[in-house]
């Protein structure tokens, strides 16, 4: 991620609003895991996530189908190229933007959570 992505006054309000929240780096909660196992159930898809991410990665709050895995950096994250934009972000947008990863393979959406 360039420098030029973090310098916004939107990202620096959703970083401090994310910290405000002081859900990263807490243990896993069984609503969050109750969800992204019905998400995946529901989808067919073998990987569900709840995602954070902060300056430098994507935390997973919770995690069906990706055991020992609680992070990724944030460079590599697709979350990110949501939270850049403005609108929601299909896997096929990535796909063409060439931003395709093993869990961008499937069905999926990505759209960032706004205040």
């Amino acid at each position: 991620m360039d420098a030029k992505g973090l310098e916004t006054d939107d990202e620096r309000e959703r970083l401090q609003r994310l910290l405000d929240l002081r859900l990263l780096d807490t243990p896993p909660e069984p609503l969050f895991d109750a969800l992204t196992r019905a998400a995946a159930e529901l989808t067919g898809s073998p990987v569900a996530l709840v995602t954070l991410i902060d300056q430098q990665r994507q935390w997973f709050k919770s995690n069906y189908g990706l055991p020992g895995v609680e992070s990724t950096a944030r460079s590599t994250a697709i979350c990110d190229y949501a939270i850049r934009g403005e609108e929601l972000m299909r896997a096929a947008t990535c796909a063409s933007r060439a931003l395709t990863s093993w869990w961008a393979s499937r069905t999926c959406a990505f759209t960032p959570a706004r205040p």
